[in-house]
């Protein structure tokens, strides 16, 4: 009988293997779960992943009046290469396959972001498919701007910096007023836990900018803008630097990437004794963290946008040590079947 000894043996081991498999692809990291079957969009709404793809091709289609109109549009456009991501996906029953689709995960992740934004920024709702009417942001003008200007990649891209910041207020349920003049900031953010308002710009800095001359550009021209409203008011320019900072990472690290601290250098030299409406400065940035392989079958994506707050050292107003602002970050995570 000592011949069945290592037979048994092999058995028992790889029993054991696949109860710890199992239980690495269910508990990947502290502070991170990964659903099987759902994509979490918010902590009170969950969609099936397949529906993602649906959803984002009505999306388009409604931002963009028609399937003709996309087509047209720049090949480098976020919102082309999502049309044909979604259209390819639906056409292969929803499943990726490796390796010729790993490229797109780029698109998609970013993609689920965006429609995240749009959706709570409009007052939209995920399971109906349906862009909102903008209402709840107090600015009827963001749906004709966002249609009006979604042809031009650089000018959407723009528009979106400041969408996720919108959807993330209205989430917390913020009263939002935009300001719909010409030389004034995005919008007006009242928080009854504050005595004065958070007056906003938002920009976006693009990939081939020389951040150099434009970072001081952008901070003084929201200096300007925010004294304009000749408001007691704290003044805050969020800059979305996605484009400068690596966006994927192996491993989740809550540290400030180091792009970021570069970055944050150009920033307090433009807040440095001028510049005095803004009590601070916002960098934005995405990054996408992926748990699992594509050669395991199974990919689980969490793209998170992050923020970090660079105050004025000598603002009019200076920045609330304890705003909710400061924690501002929209986060999304799906899970992926590949065949």
């Amino acid at each position: 009988m000592i011949w069945h000894l290592p037979f048994l043996l092999f058995f028992i081991g790889l029993i054991i293997y696949s109860i710890y498999r199992q239980f690495k692809s269910k508990t990947p990291e502290k502070g991170f779960e990964i659903p099987e079957t759902l994509v979490w969009v918010d902590d009170n709404t969950s969609i099936k992943p397949q529906q993602i793809f649906d959803f984002q091709r009505e999306l388009l289609l409604q931002i963009f009046s028609s399937e003709d109109v996309i087509r047209r549009l720049d090949k480098d456009h976020e919102a082309r290469k999502l049309w044909f991501l979604c259209q390819k996906i639906i056409e292969q029953n929803y499943l990726w396959k490796f390796p010729g689709d790993a490229i797109y995960m780029k698109d998609y992740c970013l993609a689920s972001l965006t429609f995240s934004a749009l959706i709570l920024s409009s007052g939209g709702n995920y399971l109906d498919f349906k862009l909102g009417d903008f209402t709840s942001s107090g600015d009827m003008s963001l749906e004709k701007r966002l249609r009006a200007i979604s042809r031009d990649k650089d000018n959407y891209y723009a528009l979106l910096a400041e969408l996720y910041f919108l959807g993330w207020n209205i989430s917390k349920g913020y009263k939002i007023t935009a300001f719909e003049k010409e030389g004034y900031p995005d919008f007006k953010i009242v928080n009854d836990s504050y005595k004065y308002p958070f007056v906003v710009e938002c920009k976006c800095i693009l990939e081939n900018t020389l951040m150099v001359k434009r970072i001081p550009k952008i901070i003084a021209k929201a200096n300007k803008q925010i004294k304009a409203v000749n408001e007691k008011c704290y003044g805050l320019c969020i800059i979305d630097v996605s484009t400068k900072v690596e966006i994927f990472m192996n491993k989740s690290d809550p540290t400030i990437p180091e792009e970021i601290i570069e970055i944050e250098r150009m920033v307090k030299k433009s807040l440095k004794n001028k510049n005095t409406s803004v009590s601070a400065v916002m960098l934005c940035w995405k990054k996408i963290y992926q748990i699992g392989k594509f050669t395991e079958g199974d990919l689980s994506n969490w793209i998170r946008l992050s923020s970090h707050i660079i105050e004025h050292p000598n603002a009019k107003l200076s920045f609330p040590k304890n705003s909710n602002l400061r924690e501002y970050g929209l986060t999304h995570l799906s899970h992926i079947r590949i065949s």
